[in-house]
């Protein structure tokens, strides 16, 4: 028996010596965490360790030139539109995958169709399609794994009508769209449509004589649970300075409740009672309706895009080729990491999965000066995959 217990001590010996030591072969040992990125700093003596690269891939110029990139697919690879059309006027949707070297064609878009937009998911796209009239317009709703479409019901269309602009919700339940009146009467609705039900309402901004009055509505974004919504608007009596105005649903109306002056028409909701807009020169503010909190998350923001978690955020700074990288917590916008320099993005989008990959799109400083609106020749797209 005290053999057995000589033996067991001596082999206890060997394997606390092999780890502290290397027991003379020269093995070391470290303790690594590895983070998921939901932890809070501090934490279980846990570190949020982020934006650590692995990869960085360049879509290849036949895949970015005249096209505009949509976002990402729910496969994980990236969409674009085809500005190209073929003989019949028909574009198409283009889909590149891991390793983005080569890409193939989703979908066909019929003539006149509008480039669309991407849901946040990558399962479906929104856009105008080809019989509508220039008078009045219609929505639809196309799934890209079958091709299926969805109309908008024509009923909760106000007459006469035109779809200025529509987007997603962040959690994909709820398209929104602007509607004006295409006599110049100057009418703007609101419609916010629920992808499951199929159901339809168009919301009067309530009080429009006093909160639309003076203002030209340029884009609508929906809160996660559909019952407010953010307007972007020029107010024509200020040297058409921008302004973002929070309306929320009231029975058949939206009331406008919050407002102010913004640089950029990019807004994000945080959930359905936060939301991150630019405001002047730069500013990057995070409002809070619940209280009334405005606080300033950073300086001399350019462009700047959430995760879909949201607790990760891409931006770039004025005048700069650099996007940065930080993680959400609260207020503050910690780890404030470089993850990309020679770049001024037009496109910041991470992907939809638990990857967390970002794919950035733009040109060179010097040569986005150069560049017309909608001028696609010379930018250049690129993955970058973190570890």
């Amino acid at each position: 028996m005290n053999n057995k217990k000589t033996v067991f001590l001596l082999a206890a010996v060997c394997v606390l010596s092999v780890l502290f030591s290397g027991c003379g072969s020269g093995m070391k040992t470290a303790t690594i965490v590895m983070s998921d990125g939901t932890d809070e700093p501090g934490i279980g003596g846990r570190k949020f360790e982020s934006f650590h690269i692995a990869d960085i891939y360049r879509l290849p110029e036949s895949f970015t030139r005249n096209e505009r990139i949509l976002g990402w697919s729910a496969s994980g690879g990236v969409l674009a539109f085809a500005r190209e059309r073929d003989e019949t006027g028909a574009a198409m949707i283009n889909r590149i995958a891991f390793p983005y070297e080569q890409s193939d064609t989703l979908r066909r878009v019929k003539p006149d169709t509008t480039e669309g937009v991407l849901s946040p998911d990558g399962r479906f796209i929104a856009e105008t399609p080809s019989s509508a009239s220039r008078t009045s317009s219609a929505l639809q709703i196309v799934s890209l794994a079958n091709a299926q479409t969805t109309a908008i019901p024509t009923s909760a269309m106000p007459s006469p009508a035109f779809i200025q602009n529509f987007g997603w919700s962040d959690n994909g339940r709820y398209l929104v769209y602007l509607t004006v009146d295409p006599s110049g009467g100057g009418d703007a609705r609101v419609g916010v449509y629920e992808v499951s039900s199929g159901k339809a309402r168009v919301y009067r901004i309530d009080g429009s004589d006093e909160a639309v009055e003076g203002r030209t509505l340029l884009s609508a974004d929906v809160s996660d649970d559909g019952r407010s919504v953010l307007l972007t608007a020029f107010k024509k009596s200020r040297n058409d300075d921008k302004e973002v105005l929070l309306g929320t649903v009231r029975g058949n109306a939206i009331e406008i409740v919050y407002t102010h002056s913004i640089e950029s028409e990019h807004t994000e909701w945080i959930g359905s009672d936060q939301f991150l807009f630019l405001g002047t020169e730069g500013t990057l503010y995070q409002y809070d309706r619940r209280n009334g909190a405005l606080a300033v998350l950073l300086e001399k923001v350019d462009s700047f895009a959430l995760s879909q978690d949201e607790s990760r955020i891409a931006y770039s700074l004025y005048d700069q080729e650099t996007i940065y990288a930080g993680k959400m917590q609260g207020k503050n916008v910690l780890y404030n990491e470089p993850v990309y320099h020679g770049l001024l993005p037009e496109l910041l989008t991470w992907s939809p999965d638990d990857s967390g990959n970002l794919l950035i799109y733009g040109s060179k400083l010097y040569a986005s000066q150069s560049y017309a609106p909608g001028d696609t020749e010379g930018r250049q797209a690129f993955v970058i995959r973190f570890q």
